[in-house]
């Protein structure tokens, strides 16, 4: 029987492993190696907690059961309880030194832990003694993909494919290499052959999906959103948050979606009440926590912001993990805070420790759930406070994140039940900006661009993952109907602009109408919008920055209201600004507008004139104005916390 239940087990058969187990352990209360195999079998039906209850007891039946100890590393593995697996896999080497499945699981736990190098340690001596471990190049090469050594990331695990070519893992890996090398053509072709593999592998669909769209290849597009849309639902982890914004315009499925990543990828909290009886300081302290503290649109917006704090008040610590840099957007935030810690080397739990030790009041999420983002920070309960702004436009899915920093628009109030946190309603704009942003001085004309001169321009310098085939049959529309005008577009590679003429075309648009901006400095690049007429915003995820840039450099963004909060950030600049009459709140209304403003351009020219006239008043580019209105949110969350009471939605506008 026992070896017919393993039997089971190893063909996954879970289900039937535990039926004809539960009939062995009546006669057999006390056995160890059936305790061991219901902790076994439970652990793959992901009944984490009573899988762990039943390896326990089979340890303490049989101290000299050794698979028990390496079964129960590898659950506390999959609960990220890295230090308790390590313990439990050294206990394993100390007997059979030579384990080397253990050996390699151990690598994975030191992973976990940001010991890199220890992990490197691991995989090498496997490697040494069997060369053909696939697994241990594998490993090896997702920790490299860790170092960000990302070229060495993909020889390791072409090694593992060259020893297991069905490696599902190892052509995903060398796929999400490519993708961070912006190396998309070649991201594709691996994470399709992963698809081939092992289709149901996480993040496959979506990575596969994102990719694609960086290079405007839209085959299979709505295929591959619908069944992401229908596995969301099911609860599995198909796509990752950020490139979630990209592909559907639903609060409800990015929360549910959301919840389920927070729940996946990360680590358990061992945080204890860590803020009864702490000292209040002088003055609040306020640490934001980013990756992105340099030439990013993040910094673009909020640096201004960092530099108006009134120090009477408040004390700013700047908390930065990307990477490494020396820029001159980094050089002026770092000088914004009172304090700039680099804390890029440290684990999760290390730089939670830190600002406990510091008695941070409020922690500043400015990453969320994007690249570089290290969410685990907060799940430690870093602060007594902690709140999402900025980075990520749309809810966490973490029921350890306080607040969000939003306004009236983009959180309506019949929106505000998908949000995990409580919204902060900003009086104007959501949206910090910086005041500060040089325009070059340097003439341009059109001339210049090889723009035509007589000519109505649209434009959209938005990213090329945030087109998709919908924006592009509206766009083909208005082209069509708007003769005298052409679409100025900023394509990221010749593959995404040869695709984006090949769809155009496709639509009945002759590539003649069709011009393309090259990458230029900021300062230059905001100057060229001057050239254009109309700005055509994107749906479902809408210009963020660039909706701001556009509007500072005086350019009208024509947008159509969506549902989520990235699908509403530019009819929240908009309505600050007070030029409604480019919010549109349907698809047939937003084609109707740009048609006529393409017709009757001295309209543009009037909305130019008092965008213009706006600008120099309005709120939305204040950033010391912003700062006052942050701050008074932030005295109203300590003095909720201190008092007490229950987390509810803060309304700045009844605090002025």
């Amino acid at each position: 029987m026992i070896n017919l239940i393993k039997a089971h087990i190893n063909l996954t058969e879970y289900t039937a492993a535990l039926h004809k187990l539960e009939d062995l352990i009546s006669n057999h209360p006390n056995d160890a190696e059936i305790a061991y195999l219901i902790g076994k079998t439970l652990h793959g039906l992901n009944r984490l907690q009573e899988a762990s209850d039943q390896f326990l007891i089979a340890i303490k039946s049989n101290p000299n059961l050794i698979e028990a100890y390496s079964d129960y590393g590898n659950l506390l593995c999959d609960l990220k309880l890295y230090e308790e697996a390590i313990t439990y896999y050294t206990h394993v080497l100390n007997i059979q030194p030579e384990n080397y499945g253990v050996l390699l699981n151990k690598g994975t736990a030191l992973n976990g832990l940001k010991k890199f190098e220890d992990a490197l340690m691991c995989y090498d001596i496997i490697i040494s003694k069997i060369p053909t471990f696939a697994e241990a190049w594998l490993n090896k090469g997702k920790t490299l993909h860790e170092l960000k050594l990302y070229s060495e990331a993909i020889l390791h695990n072409k090694e593992a494919i060259k020893f297991k070519p069905k490696l599902s893992d190892a052509w995903f890996n060398i796929g999400s290499s490519f993708l961070e090398l912006d190396d998309f053509e070649n991201a594709v072709l691996y994470f399709e052959k992963t698809l081939e593999l092992n289709s149901d592998m996480q993040y496959i669909l979506g990575d596969t999906l994102y990719a694609k769209m960086k290079l405007c290849d839209w085959t299979s597009f709505k295929k591959m959103q619908s069944s992401i849309t229908s596995k969301i639902i099911e609860f599995k982890n198909i796509v990752r948050p950020f490139p979630l914004l990209y592909l559907i315009d639903n609060p409800e499925l990015q929360l549910i979606s959301n919840k389920n990543f927070i729940l996946n990828e990360s680590t358990k909290s061992t945080s204890n009440n860590k803020f009864i009886n702490r000292n209040k300081n002088d003055r609040i302290r306020v640490a934001y926590l980013s990756p992105d503290f340099r030439n990013h649109p993040v910094s673009y917006l909020i640096a201004e912001v960092l530099e108006s704090h009134d120090d009477a008040m408040f004390e700013t610590y700047g908390i930065y993990f990307g990477p490494p840099t020396t820029d001159a957007m980094h050089t002026r935030i770092n000088r914004a805070f009172h304090h700039y810690i680099d804390v890029s080397s440290l684990t999760e739990s290390q730089i939670c420790e830190k600002l406990i030790f510091l008695n941070i009041d409020i922690a500043i999420d400015l990453a969320g759930n994007t690249k570089y983002s290290r969410g685990d920070i907060f799940k430690e309960r870093c602060a007594p406070i902690q709140v999402n702004y900025l980075g990520y436009p749309g809810t966490s899915g973490a029921d350890y994140i306080d607040y969000i920093i939003a306004d009236k628009t983009v959180i309506p109030k019949e929106l505000v039940k998908y949000y995990c946190e409580t919204p902060v309603f900003m009086p104007h704009c959501f949206q910090a900006n910086d005041s500060k942003r040089k325009i070059s001085d340097l003439p341009v004309s059109k001339e210049m661009f090889g723009l035509p001169n007589d000519k109505f321009i649209f434009c959209c310098f938005n990213s090329n993952h945030k087109f998709n085939p919908i924006i592009f049959d509206v766009w083909s529309r208005i082209l069509k109907s708007s003769i005298n005008s052409i679409l100025w577009l900023f394509a990221e590679s010749n593959k995404s602009k040869n695709n984006i003429i090949k769809e155009m075309i496709a639509r009945g648009v002759k590539v003649d109408r069709l011009f393309f901006a090259e990458k230029l400095e900021y300062s230059k690049h905001l100057a060229r919008y001057s050239l254009a007429d109309l700005f055509l915003d994107t749906l479902p995820f809408n210009g963020g920055t660039t909706s701001s840039d556009a509007l500072w450099a005086g350019l009208p963004v024509l947008t159509q209201t969506g549902n989520s909060f990235a699908g509403r950030m530019s009819t929240s600049l908009l309505k600050a600004i007070q030029v409604s009459e480019l919010i549109c709140n349907s698809e047939d209304e937003y084609i109707a507008k740009a048609i006529h403003f393409s017709s009757n351009p001295y309209l543009i020219s009037s909305i130019k004139q008092s965008i213009a006239i706006r600008k120099k008043s309005s709120p939305i580019f204040d950033g010391v104005l912003f700062c006052r209105h942050l701050e008074l949110a932030y005295k109203e969350m300590i003095t909720k916390y201190y008092d007490g009471s229950n987390l509810e939605p803060i309304d700045v506008n009844q605090l002025l």
